[in-house]
């Protein structure tokens, strides 16, 4: 048995018999409600679950058999706990997608044989795990120490400069620094700027060799953006020569960070790392999917729902022989090793940069 997390989202119980797959709680309430009308939690969870169920059906077609079933947390930890008992026979548990609900979730099967998957939390907040954890969101941290490992193998008689903002409140802030200056040594010049806002005003000073060769490194996430957006906005605008190349953050990429123009990004050097493949061909991912269910899967959500299921139902047929071994889906590299608090987190990357408007990998 498997059995994903969705919000409620509205009516009818909802048997999807084609794939022999019962789905517990799709309810709408209002059959002429619109998919706009939902909350932005309940879109990623139906992306993610129509992702989801076209892995299944492509598993079906290899004649495997699997029952499925989607229980509604409601969001709340109180519906979680009283999911429990119903959850207790299952061989694979993708979710609850949120910590709080999640870590409820976690506590009732530390220790047992049963597969916990959660898709999208990437920092954890616990250090009671045991080996059946599976977290497919490779750790920020990580992600830095990886790019900090690259600046030292590969830049290291540049000036380097690590811009972040002066908030001693936050520990991830602290965490994200560290992890930057973790491969640094003495022999570098590296400077750390902390600014309470993203002006080269306030900056510039520290910047004053601009004409030699410059890293800036931003180690910030989506969750600033608009410090990102305003910081790349201004370090373009100060740059005067092709010497400066700025690293940042895998989501620089992402949507969220559409409103920098392609061109900053090119003219900047913008470098990232990411265990995506940025030149895949999703044709004919989109032909098939489309083939079966009339929709376009190109949405993010529904990406990784199907990388979701494509790994873990691989995993439950071939006994574990994917762990530890890189493998790839719709070009996403996944190769979970097992951390020091007994989970198994996925932790492989490349590094990515803009080059002629387009996203290169630097190792080519």
């Amino acid at each position: 048995m498997i059995v994903l997390e969705c919000f409620k989202i509205s009516g009818v119980i909802v048997v999807v018999t084609y794939f022999k797959l019962l789905v517990d709680s799709l309810f709408f309430n209002n059959e002429n409600t619109n998919l706009s009308e939902f909350n932005s939690k309940s879109s990623i969870s139906i992306d993610f679950y129509r992702g989801f169920l076209f892995s299944i059906h492509q598993y079906i077609e290899k004649g495997k058999q699997v029952s499925l079933s989607v229980f509604d947390t409601y969001n709340s930890v109180d519906s979680t706990r009283n999911l429990l008992d119903s959850l207790e026979d299952m061989d694979l548990i993708v979710g609850p997608l949120y910590q709080r609900n999640f870590n409820i979730v976690k506590d009732f099967f530390y220790g047992t044989n049963t597969i916990v998957v959660s898709p999208y939390i990437k920092n954890v907040n616990s250090n009671y795990y045991t080996d059946n954890f599976f977290f497919m969101e490779c750790s920020e941290v990580v992600q830095l120490e990886y790019l900090s490992k690259y600046i030292f193998e590969n830049f290291y008689d540049y000036n380097i400069s690590v811009v972040s903002r002066n908030d001693t409140t936050s520990l991830q802030d602290d965490n994200f620094r560290n992890a930057i200056f973790s491969n640094m040594d003495y022999g570098m010049n590296v400077k750390n700027i902390m600014t309470m806002s993203p002006t080269i005003d306030s900056i510039h000073h520290e910047l004053d060799t601009i004409d030699f060769k410059n890293i800036i490194v931003i180690p910030t996430n989506h969750n600033e953006n608009v410090f990102v957006i305003d910081l790349i906005s201004k370090l373009h605008a100060f740059k005067r020569d092709t010497s400066m190349v700025v690293f940042c953050m895998g989501d620089i990429a992402d949507q969220k960070f559409s409103q920098i123009p392609t061109y900053e990004l090119n003219n900047l050097n913008i470098h990232f790392a990411s265990n995506k493949d940025y030149s895949f061909d999703y044709n004919n991912f989109i032909i098939d999917f489309h083939s079966i269910f009339k929709g376009d899967p190109r949405d993010p959500h529904l990406i990784k729902g199907y990388q979701c299921g494509k790994y873990f139902l691989e995993l439950l047929c071939n006994d574990s022989n994917l762990i530890d071994k890189e493998f790839s889906i719709l070009g996403v590299k996944y190769k979970f090793s097992l951390q020091e608090n007994n989970f198994n987190r996925n932790e492989v990357f490349d590094v990515w940069y803009y080059k002629d408007f387009d996203i290169k990998k630097a190792q080519d």
